[in-house]
């Protein structure tokens, strides 16, 4: 199972795979470097309404805002990569100081047991996860 929309790009222009699943980010960057990706066909849409991809903390966790994630460690599936731009635009929009925020790449399987093991303060989850 590919994790990320950079690393499903990579195995199709490396040829590992015919065609996959990636994200906007991920294809825009391919193209900026010359590799020739076609989109078929979109594989997810997004709403408010029925949100799919979410910025999740562990049940304990007492932060309520994204100021409060000054500072702190979020776990996401790739850096740089759509659902990343998501949670910058939503820190700046709630006051965070976005260089006092790190990341961390990890599996979206093992987002929960980082934050309730507290390796990270908040992380995202897609369904179907």
């Amino acid at each position: 199972m590919l994790t990320s929309g950079s690393v499903v790009a990579s195995a199709v222009s490396g040829g590992s795979i015919d065609i996959g699943q990636a994200n906007i980010v991920a294809l825009a960057a391919a193209h900026v470097n010359g590799l020739p990706f076609v989109i078929v066909a979109p594989a997810g849409y997004y709403t408010s309404k029925a949100p799919t991809t979410e910025l999740v903390i562990a049940a304990s966790s007492r932060i309520t805002s994204a100021k409060e994630l000054d500072g702190k460690t979020i776990a996401v599936t790739a850096l740089k990569d759509l659902n990343w731009v998501g949670i910058q635009s939503w820190l700046a929009q709630g006051g965070a100081n976005l260089d006092s925020v790190k990341y961390i790449e990890v599996p979206q399987s093992a987002v929960c047991n980082i934050l309730t093991s507290g390796r990270a303060d908040a992380g995202v989850l897609s369904e179907p996860i």
